[in-house]
């Protein structure tokens, strides 16, 4: 679920809200991984939306003792990196996954441990940094040269 308070670049904000649901009772759901799939449409930076996929891994602990019935679940984010490189019409940027927040933003972790049953409502936190455009080695070379040349002419 998407929202749209980004205010300025580097400021964290929230790219997404996702509701964990922990139930009991109903077995092993054999699910233990999936992806979390995220379209931004950058308002004013882009005229197309772009796709960003987040692994989503859970794993099962189990009770601390044998009188309690229920343990917990841990769910979390990653993905081969935490950040995008995307270009538009207006330059190039980055998304930075700052991930998933509690406490509106203030820090920020890439797993929740829920309790069984329990249920867990967390913010997915972002940034977005404008990038340099690397000056191509040719510029560099061309630039050296011409400062070589008027050195030369320079001495005569």
């Amino acid at each position: 679920q998407g929202n749209s308070d980004f205010s300025s670049f580097e400021e964290p904000f929230v790219l997404g809200k996702l509701q964990f649901h922990n139930g009991t009772g109903r077995g092993d759901t054999g699910i233990l991984s999936g992806s979390l799939n995220v379209s931004v449409l950058l308002d004013g930076y882009a005229k197309s939306p772009f796709d960003f996929v987040f692994d989503l891994g859970l794993s099962e602990i189990p009770p601390a003792d044998e009188k309690r019935k229920h343990g917990k679940d841990t769910l979390t984010l990653s993905s081969q990196s935490s950040y995008f490189d995307f270009t538009t019409e207006l330059g190039s940027y980055r998304l930075n996954i700052l991930g998933w927040s509690q406490d509106g933003g203030i820090t920020f972790v890439d797993s929740l441990t829920i309790d069984d049953p329990g249920t867990g409502k967390l913010k997915l936190y972002a940034s977005l940094t404008p990038t340099a455009v690397p000056v191509p080695a040719a510029l560099w070379l061309f630039g050296s040269g011409l400062l070589g040349l008027v050195g030369i002419a320079r001495r005569r």
